[in-house]
């Protein structure tokens, strides 16, 4: 028998190139599950000190601090007056109890095991989505076709099944009634089980309407799903890709610092400083004359002096974060604001460009940047990827300006809104596929539903959807 020395002996298809790719497939699969449950744990337990000091600075008092304004001369402080500062600290202990209660009354998805792996498989379902698409765009010539097609339709199916059964499944166990979890998951499936019958007879309508070979043969009713979802969130994008592109471009303000940050840096800590003493002084005299006073006036130095314990610990924790704030170095901070902004500036430019090339293309039937017969520049293949990225993010960040309720906190996310955003984050990723391709941003077919039969055939309409779509990015609409 002949023996097998080399790789290339092995077929390049077939039983080999199936396990290879499965392997790579799961290997990819695992690595974001890992990330999701990180990130999870990070924005979804809460972080409850036991020190009476640092849960008055999170709970008790209403101290908030923007770091430096505007102009970094100062800082803007947000205080509650004395008699809220009294009625709050008389019952601080009440106070701790109870919101720890009620953080373990409403963390039911911390007790699910199978909830908690369901949203970490809808998040990375989701992350899959939104990295494959520019890599594909990128580098899709240099990855083998079958391969990434399975990643594809691995990536697929696995959003569409997080979007239409997990993340429900997952709301539902925690609207339930039940005691149990058995109970709750019988009266969670009850609500599953009309929920799917009427997304069935929904697409049984539509199928028979377009007719099958709108869809994809090998998954026609996911494919349908996608395109009932992806052409309502489609016209949505016009109005949440603009806020995410004027998003990207104030971000970069924000990271950008005084050249005399450090100077007036110290001249805010100085301030606090003297802030301090003068409520130690008027500590220590509550002190002293808080021996001579009545039952009554015992009583109130006693709120008093609580109140003022909880000012003097909420000014020096914003003095330990001016003084982390003072270590930045000012040109460091505008060298990266200056090249995040020149990135969204050339993401943008991008978008722009190939939007208006697939509209000549679509309206003029000729090219506008190159001359026929010649090869595209080096310069326009680099703009698929960058571009695709960057309509991505900025349809993304737009979607959150529009629900920002949905926005992740960091330790304080509520179970629901977990599941609201990444129900949001798996919609952005169907749809995704159909929007650049409608736009004109890349040449890949991918996705469940590569094309709209109903576009395709009505030209006019892919025309003005991608007219509407460049005059809201260029004049960055709010």
């Amino acid at each position: 028998m002949r023996e097998i020395h080399q790789d290339e002996d092995l077929p390049a298809s077939g039983f080999y190139g199936v396990v290879r790719e499965n392997i790579v497939a799961l290997l990819f699969a695992l690595a974001l599950e890992g990330i999701s449950a990180l990130l999870l744990r990070r924005y979804r337990i809460r972080r409850v000190s036991n020190g009476t000091k640092n849960f008055s600075w999170e709970s008790g008092a209403t101290w908030n601090r923007d770091d430096l304004g505007d102009d970094g001369s100062s800082l803007r402080r947000r205080r509650s007056t004395s008699d809220h500062y009294a009625s709050n600290s008389t019952m601080s202990t009440m106070n701790y109890s109870s919101i720890n209660d009620s953080t373990e009354d409403d963390d039911e998805l911390a007790e699910s095991s199978i909830a908690v792996m369901f949203c970490c498989t809808g998040l990375g379902a989701a992350t899959a989505g939104f990295l494959l698409l520019p890599l594909t765009a990128g580098f899709g010539d240099y990855i083998e076709k079958s391969m990434l097609d399975r990643f594809w339709n691995y990536t697929s199916i696995a959003s569409s099944l997080s979007l239409y059964g997990l993340m429900p499944f997952c709301y539902f166990i925690l609207e339930a009634h039940g005691r149990t979890w058995l109970a709750k998951t019988k009266e969670c499936l009850q609500v599953l089980v009309l929920f799917w019958a009427l997304g069935a007879g929904l697409l049984f309508i539509i199928t028979k309407t377009l007719g099958v070979e709108a869809f994809i043969e090998t998954h026609p009713w996911l494919s349908a799903l996608n395109i009932v979802v992806s052409i309502p969130c489609g016209v949505l994008a016009g109005l949440a890709t603009p806020r995410g592109v004027v998003q990207l471009f104030t971000l970069p303000g924000s990271f950008a610092l005084p050249l005399d940050h450090k100077k007036r840096t110290r001249d805010s800590i100085t301030e606090l400083e003297f802030e301090i003493m003068a409520l130690e002084n008027k500590l220590h005299n509550n002190q002293e004359t808080r021996k001579d006073t009545a039952r009554r006036g015992q009583l109130d130095g006693e709120v008093d002096t609580e109140a003022i314990v909880w000012k003097i610990s909420a000014l020096r924790a914003d003095i330990g974060k001016l003084r982390q704030l003072e270590r930045y170095s000012p040109l460091m901070r505008i060298l990266i604001a200056v090249s995040l902004f020149s990135m969204s500036l050339v993401g943008w430019i991008s978008v722009l460009m190939r939007i208006l090339s697939s509209l000549a293309d679509e309206v003029l039937s000729q090219n506008i940047l190159w001359r026929v017969g010649e090869p595209p520049p080096r310069w326009w293949t680099l703009s698929e990827p960058i571009s695709v990225a960057y309509f991505g993010l900025a349809t993304t960040v737009g979607f959150y300006r529009l629900a920002p309720k949905l926005v992740f906190q960091v330790h304080n996310t509520p179970a629901r809104q977990v599941i609201g955003s990444i129900m949001l984050l798996l919609t952005v990723s169907v749809t995704l596929p159909l929007v650049v391709q409608s736009l004109g941003l890349t040449k890949w077919d991918v996705g469940l539903c590569p094309e709209l039969v109903v576009l395709a055939h009505r030209p006019w309409l892919l025309a003005t959807y991608r007219l509407a779509m460049l005059w809201l990015m260029a004049t960055g609409r709010r």
